[in-house]
């Protein structure tokens, strides 16, 4: 996909995960106390299932699963463009066993922290830009994150 015409479009799976594997922070929503609940933090995208930490304490680390929502964005305020991705699915702590070395210390879990799991199960996307401007979707986030796992299909 090298740009949509004009005003927003609905991106596809690929192409959400895609943005997803090259971002480093995001948003976590999930309810608690019958409440929304939103906590930014940094995150790495395994194939299909975001990483993250979570506050200890919060009722996804008091067992599971859970019903979670993980967002992620891009707005360039120059040009008025951007992107939002989506993701629903079951959190859960995550049963991860990292090689030593493999994983940023920003994404380790410390002592008021623990590290959650969620599936991309749900997943969608949306560009958008003033109804004058196309949006460049392989211009924006193009680099790569160097804290990326590897994923075993081609990028």
């Amino acid at each position: 996909m090298g740009a949509l015409s004009t005003g927003s479009g609905i991106l596809d799976r690929q192409e959400c995960l895609r943005l997803l594997a090259g971002g480093t922070v995001g948003r976590l929503f999930y309810t608690e106390n019958a409440l929304p609940a939103i906590h930014p933090g940094h995150y790495l995208l395994d194939e299909d299932t975001i990483l993250t930490r979570t506050p200890t304490g919060t009722i996804l680390t008091a067992g599971g699963p859970h019903i979670a929502a993980f967002q992620v964005d891009h707005l360039d305020h120059t040009t008025h463009t951007g992107w939002s991705v989506v993701v629903i699915g079951h959190a859960h702590l995550a049963d991860y066993r990292p090689r030593p070395g493999s994983l940023p210390s920003w994404i380790i879990p410390e002592h008021a922290s623990q590290l959650l799991s969620i599936k991309c199960t749900l997943i969608s996307g949306r560009a958008f830009a003033p109804s004058d401007k196309q949006i460049p979707l392989r211009e924006t986030n193009l680099h790569t994150n160097p804290h990326r796992i590897p994923t075993s299909h081609a990028d």
